[in-house]
């Protein structure tokens, strides 16, 4: 469904002229109804009249259900309809369209009543067949322009975006969070100036924060128009339909980590550790699983009754003895909430699942610093605007395994005081077989360290994938000096 035409710009488009737009269907699955609402900046562009667009003409009779425009006519609707929407819906009786429609739903006439940019904003569609079927189908905007924000540039509406704490679903008397930080504007050299919240009962919101939260008294669908102007003055639309329920039901999984963190190796033990929270406005029981590439169960466990923002997580060892190299999907679920007949009565699932992926490489012999070479330029002391150098020399020792590498160099006062530092190298290719020589590290010092005397030790940070460095060498190299005035 989209606005046709996708934009009108010119600055020939003076006020008092009329122009007109229309709302577009297009591969349409079969319906028999619809309902659909628009909304402008009615100073810049106000809605006159609305007309059928014909998509049900020759299938039968049509009976216009809506037609409601500025807050007035027919079957207006106090949470949707006001200055600037326009609400048109028609049924057909008796007949439905086949699959695939395309054709026009209706036109409306506005009149430019300013100089700026207008967007022409779907609001909501409701497209039906039969008494209780409602179809989904995705929706494009139009916009309108006769003023230029830069030089040789029209004015464009800003965009508005915001998202929930709870994707747009919310609890009867507690508060949800909105946050529109991503609304942004093309205009050049403008900012987003107001964020202006209509909740959809009754109460609006004009704010410059561009996070806010409302709380809903009653329960019910709620179309939540938010609209923003940016510092040229230039509006833009979004909006949504929030649920408002008496409960609300969440399980998610909040984390799914490994030790080691990204890697091992074939035949290593690998920790796996689910995290799940209960964001239900309840106590609930939580069962969680734990598989390999969907197939193979690890773990599975049920928390009873657990506590409202309650939180629990699940270990377990995964043996990787006898699996072949290469990357697998580990998945973390939590069950959804389920009613008497196993129905789910989930309020948000998309948090149900976490999928991670974990590689498996070949066991390779770890690098280490060769011929026990470590050297620094100062042993003893050093002046504070000295730097200390540090020249490594690394080996692989595997013959047909290419490794990369990290050298780090990290160290404290003794005794402690407070003083540290740490340095590293960028990851270096160490072919199979080579040793490279003369990798250096360098560290600056300030006045506040004069008279410290550093403990310090040199390791070996080394992978098969510059993606993926996770071990550590047993190869370790100390030493220490001290900075004199």
């Amino acid at each position: 469904m989209a606005v046709n035409p996708a934009i009108i710009t010119g600055l020939n488009y003076l006020p008092g002229q009329k122009l007109t737009f229309s709302v577009n269907l297009t591969d349409s699955p079969s319906f028999n109804s619809f309902v659909v609402s628009i909304m402008s900046d009615n100073t810049i562009l106000n809605p006159l009249s609305a007309t059928s667009g014909g998509i049900f003409d020759n299938l039968g009779v049509t009976l216009i259900s809506r037609d409601c425009v500025n807050g007035a006519g027919l079957g207006c609707a106090l949470s949707v309809d006001r200055a600037g929407v326009v609400t048109f819906g028609e049924a057909l009786l008796g007949a439905a369209t086949s699959d695939g429609a395309s054709g026009t739903l209706f036109r409306v006439t506005f009149n430019v009543t300013g100089t700026g940019a207008s967007q022409i904003h779907i609001l909501q569609t409701l497209l039906g067949l039969g008494i209780n079927t409602s179809l989904a189908v995705p929706r494009a905007d139009g916009s309108f322009a006769n003023k230029d924000c830069s030089s040789g540039v029209f004015c464009k509406p800003a965009r508005a975006i915001f998202t929930t704490s709870t994707n747009g679903t919310a609890v009867e008397n507690v508060p949800l969070t909105f946050d529109a930080s991503n609304s942004t504007t093309p205009n050049l050299a403008a900012a987003i100036a107001s964020y202006d919240w209509i909740w959809g009962d009754g109460l609006t919101l004009t704010t410059g924060n561009s996070r806010t939260s409302h709380d809903y008294q009653f329960t019910g669908n709620f179309l939540v128009v938010l609209r923003v102007t940016d510092s040229d003055g230039v509006e833009g639309f979004a909006s949504e339909i929030i649920k408002v329920t008496r409960v609300f039901f969440d399980l998610a999984i909040i984390s799914l980590d490994f030790h080691p963190y990204t890697a091992a190796f074939s035949g290593d033990q690998v920790n796996i550790t689910a995290g799940v929270s209960n964001l239900s406005s309840q106590p609930e029981n939580a069962t969680v699983n734990i598989t390999v590439d969907n197939t193979t169960l690890l773990a599975k466990k049920e928390y009873l009754n657990l506590a409202v923002n309650g939180q629990a997580s699940l270990s377990v060892t995964w043996d990787t003895f006898g699996l072949s190299v290469g990357s697998y999907q580990i998945e973390a679920r939590v069950d959804p909430i389920r009613n008497s007949v196993g129905q789910s009565i989930e309020n948000v699932t998309s948090n149900d699942v976490t999928v991670a992926y974990f590689e498996l490489v070949q066991p390779a012999q770890q690098p280490s610093f060769a011929a026990n070479k470590l050297s620094y330029s100062h042993h003893l002391s050093f002046s504070q605007t000295s730097f200390q150098t540090w020249t490594v020399k690394v080996t692989n020792p595997n013959p047909s395994i290419d490794l990369w590498i990290i050298v780090e160099i990290g160290g404290r006062s003794e005794p402690p005081s407070g003083s540290g530092f740490f340095t590293s190298s960028h990851p270096i290719l160490l072919r199979a077989g080579q040793t490279l020589s003369n990798i250096t590290l360098t560290t600056a010092f300030t006045s506040s360290d004069v008279g410290s005397r550093l403990l310090f030790s040199a390791g070996i940070a080394w992978g098969e994938s510059s993606r993926s460095i996770p071990f550590i060498s047993s190869s370790v190299k100390t030493g220490s000096f001290t900075i004199a005035p």
